[in-house]
């Protein structure tokens, strides 16, 4: 029988991974049927920081020169471009879908929008200058089998094959998070190489910080990825995408599909 995801969709992320981790019928929601959804501030926030520091590490990369203005004006038309916007991009080959609205929670956009400009400002003037870059959100493909693609982006790639992971967050993640999170290993099988991933997070608490926690990937770690995504693939094969209620995810707050899912019982 043939299934509406072997029509639909023939690569894995690590965006993807953790999705399918927290309940099936999130990813189907969001991967297969590209559902219309919210928008959250802080994807907004996220990437139009994302795109600030990306802007300032490849210029340097590049042997040129730049000035916080023209980073703030990066961030700024990044953040503007997408409040104005009504898609988002779902995965990494950039399928976009419909968003109904922007769930600001208890965050002001105008405020939110100054944290990100000067959390940026901060990244740059103190990070920036320890960071030995030869290449930001460079994309990497690796066929895992045959029809099926694993897709990523590294923020930054260090002379010294590791790489630096941005985070912007609003608490610190802790060592054991990010032991066991999906994107590391994702990245390692990537580059088919060991290396050692460094979450560099911004937080967005009363005073601006960064919080800096290392996690490193074996080979043995890319082995088990590897599998890993392999049967998470066959199970999105067989079409069935049944609900995780036990999830963080299964929440008005997390899950923008929470109401059909939960109350109406439409999927």
């Amino acid at each position: 029988m043939e299934t509406r995801s072997k029509h639909r969709y023939n690569s894995l992320s690590a965006s993807a991974l953790d999705a399918y981790d927290s309940c099936p019928r999130y990813y189907e929601c969001r991967y297969i049927k590209r559902l219309p959804t919210k928008q959250g501030g802080a994807m907004i926030a996220g990437s139009a920081y994302h795109r600030g520091v990306a802007y300032a590490l490849g210029t340097i990369i590049n042997g040129l020169s730049f000035t916080m203005e023209e980073v703030k004006t990066i961030v700024s038309e990044a953040w503007d471009g997408m409040v104005k916007s009504n898609s988002m991009k779902v995965d990494e080959e950039g399928n976009l879908i419909e968003v109904k609205h922007i769930d600001w929670g208890d965050k002001d956009p105008n405020t939110y929008k100054k944290t990100v400009l000067q959390l940026t400002e901060l990244y740059i003037a103190t990070m920036l200058s320890n960071i030995d870059a030869v290449a930001v959100e460079k994309k990497h493909t690796r066929e895992i089998a045959p029809g099926l693609v694993v897709i990523g982006y590294t923020d930054i790639e260090l002379r010294d094959d590791n790489i630096i992971e941005n985070k912007f967050s609003t608490r610190r993640k802790s060592q054991g998070e990010v032991d066991n999170e999906n994107q590391p290993g994702v990245y390692a099988y990537l580059l088919d190489r060991p290396l050692t991933c460094t979450y560099h997070q911004a937080l967005d608490q009363k005073k601006l910080d960064f919080n800096i926690v290392k996690t490193k990937r074996s080979r043995d770690d890319i082995d088990w990825i590897k599998n890993k995504m392999l049967l998470t693939w066959k199970l999105i094969q067989t079409g069935v995408f049944p609900p995780q209620t036990n999830s963080w995810r299964c929440s008005m707050k997390y899950c923008e599909y929470y109401v059909d899912c939960r109350i109406l019982h439409m999927f």
